[in-house]
């Protein structure tokens, strides 16, 4: 049998592995966006051993792919290659999950700066903060957005619509 794992980052992954009754751990690197085939002939116990390995750390069976909702780093397939598609997939999900990451560590930020501030500042109702890349070659930035963060004084009012809000 043959097994396949598929690189779905955007960064090299050296995929370590130990093999049954061997005490050296082996090692493949697998380029971005890429796959590997595992070296040799593997029997299904062999298979699941190295599986079992990495299911931890994320990687899930190709079928799965389009059902995960958290970052996908790899994925594998058994006796036939992944598919690009699968592959292709991958890459855009996972770009997807960590912009939206970067978007609420961006917002937790702000809140966490209002509150800082606030304490130096008292009296402080509101506070805007943008974040915009700024590119070497003058090229378009791929992130530029603002939040605000305001005091609110009744528990019941209602935060504004996709504006991070803080309890006063």
């Amino acid at each position: 049998m043959k097994l396949y794992v598929a690189n779905g980052t955007a960064q090299y992954q050296d995929f370590l592995y130990r093999m049954p009754e061997q005490p050296m751990p082996r090692m493949q690197r697998i380029g971005i966006g890429e796959q590997i085939q595992i070296s040799g002939d593997l029997s299904r116990l062999e298979i699941d051993n190295i599986v079992n390995q990495h299911t931890r750390y994320g990687l899930v069976e190709e079928v799965e792919v389009d059902r995960t909702k958290p970052f996908v780093g790899m994925c594998y397939s058994i006796d036939k290659p992944v598919k690009l598609d699968s592959i292709s997939q991958m890459v855009g999900h996972n770009r997807e999950v960590l912009e939206d990451r970067g978007r609420v560590i961006r917002q937790e930020s702000a809140i966490a700066t209002s509150s800082v501030l606030e304490t130096e500042t008292p009296g402080l109702q509101a506070l805007e903060m943008s974040v915009t890349e700024v590119m070497k070659d003058g090229s378009t930035p791929s992130i530029s957005e603002g939040t605000r963060v305001t005091r609110r004084e009744s528990a019941n009012e209602a935060p504004p619509a996709n504006k991070p809000c803080r309890r006063g």
